[in-house]
């Protein structure tokens, strides 16, 4: 009985240091994980008529694989612009778009989370849409 509690006990505190201080307070088995600090770059802006994407690009080791992650806001900046950015990690492509027929503002940030990849590759486009077909 005495040992169940004190497992108990110790899982407790455990969970209680990784909610108080991170995965690197909670002990050895938690700092035996395999994954190094993301090392981020500086924020990165491209621009096109009618469309800006900003994005930060982070890069991280897990279990001995590389892995990028992608942080962006896309701007849309004409009448009927719809910016969309695409997003490719090693394997990993997804499209990201912002399309507001009556304002020039701000998406919400997306996030892609960690990939396995080296790098990170980002495109923007803008597509001229309004009223049911493109501007031309």
């Amino acid at each position: 009985m005495r040992t169940r509690i004190r497992t108990s006990l110790a899982l407790a505190a455990s969970a209680a240091a990784v909610l108080a201080g991170g995965l690197a307070a909670a002990g050895p088995a938690a700092a035996q994980s395999g994954v190094t600090a993301a090392s981020c770059q500086p924020k990165k802006t491209i621009t096109v008529s009618g469309g800006k994407a900003e994005y930060t690009e982070c890069r991280r080791t897990s279990n001995g694989k590389k892995q990028s992650s992608v942080i962006l806001t896309l701007w849309d900046r004409a009448y009927c612009a719809n910016p969309f950015a695409r997003v490719l990690i090693g394997s990993y492509d997804v499209t990201f778009t912002h399309f507001d027929p009556y304002l020039s503002d701000e998406s919400r940030e997306f996030k892609t989370g960690w990939h396995n990849g080296a790098d990170a590759k980002v495109w923007l486009d803008v597509r001229r849409t309004c009223h049911g077909g493109d501007l031309v």
